[in-house]
């Protein structure tokens, strides 16, 4: 037996009950049969053939099969679909193989990357233009450390985007000009715990909504140097407990650039901790 099939064979013996589920084959079936049935998945080029559930409406998530793999194969993506939530959810790999992908349309991107182990990924594949939420949409992905979605289209309909990079702990950038006057009325926690990331350029956000929730929004971004919220009109908001810990552990020293001195009156007034906001004249004029 060559030290490869050896390996493959400790590996397995050592694997929980979702290798099982994934080959659908029993404790009572040979090992090598199992070590066989993987390699055959492996290889396999239409991803959607691997998954042991099959593409509600064309979406499905990875969970309980890829963790197996060495290797994720290049995708083919289900030939028409929109709704992209969960799909990629506790992918395992570093990288994905988007080579075979032609620009894909994503109206729901929920919980799209969650609990994944990416270090990166080529957003230029999606397009976001016609998207309503990106809740959760990165969401514990900790290993990935830039973003940039500038090429996703400009979207006007993205309403949350809740909790979308909760827990990037080491997402050091990001580009977010795509969001680009979306009418958004929930950025709880947003940002919560990104502890690397030091610039967060939200020029063309619109909270539309009286009652936006931005609770705990940029909570524990312990690093961060520069904000720029000049969208943002504060002074509107009918519940003043909606922006409760927004800068928790935010560096009291973070320039935060408001829109005039009315909202930066009552951010002042709100966060008196926080001793370097500036309007866009002071900023500007610098």
């Amino acid at each position: 037996m060559d030290n490869t099939l050896s390996s493959n064979l400790e590996r397995i013996k050592n694997a929980t009950n979702d290798l099982r589920e994934l080959t659908q084959l029993t404790e009572e079936d040979p090992i090598e049969d199992i070590v066989a049935e993987v390699d055959i998945m492996s290889k396999k080029e239409d991803v959607s053939e691997c998954f042991t559930t099959s593409f509600p409406n064309g979406t499905g998530n990875t969970t309980g099969w890829s963790k197996t793999l060495k290797k994720f194969p290049a995708i083919n993506p289900p030939s028409s679909t929109t709704d992209w939530m969960f799909f990629f959810q506790d992918f395992p790999f570093p990288q994905i193989d988007l080579s075979k992908f032609t620009r894909q349309t994503v109206n729901n991107a929920a919980q799209m990357f969650l609990n994944s182990k990416l270090t990166s990924i080529d957003m230029s594949k999606f397009n976001l233009s016609n998207c309503t939420s990106i809740e959760f949409m990165f969401a514990n992905s900790g290993w990935i450390k830039e973003l940039d979605l500038s090429s996703c289209g400009i979207s006007t309909s993205i309403q949350t985007t809740m909790r979308a990079f909760d827990g990037c702990w080491s997402l050091q950038t990001i580009d977010l000009r795509f969001l680009h006057t979306c009418p958004l009325s929930m950025s709880y926690r947003m940002f919560y715990g990104c502890s690397s990331l030091k610039n967060v350029d939200l020029s063309n956000f619109n909270i539309s909504s009286t009652t936006p929730n931005m609770l705990e929004m940029f909570y524990n971004c312990t690093s961060l140097e520069k904000l720029d919220i000049r969208s943002f009109e504060f002074s509107k908001l009918t519940q003043g407990d909606s922006v409760s810990n927004m800068f928790y552990k935010v560096p009291v020293n973070c320039l935060i650039i408001v829109k005039n001195q009315t909202e930066k009156d009552w951010l002042v007034d709100k966060f008196p901790t926080m001793t370097n906001i500036k309007t866009i004249s002071e900023y500007e004029g610098a």
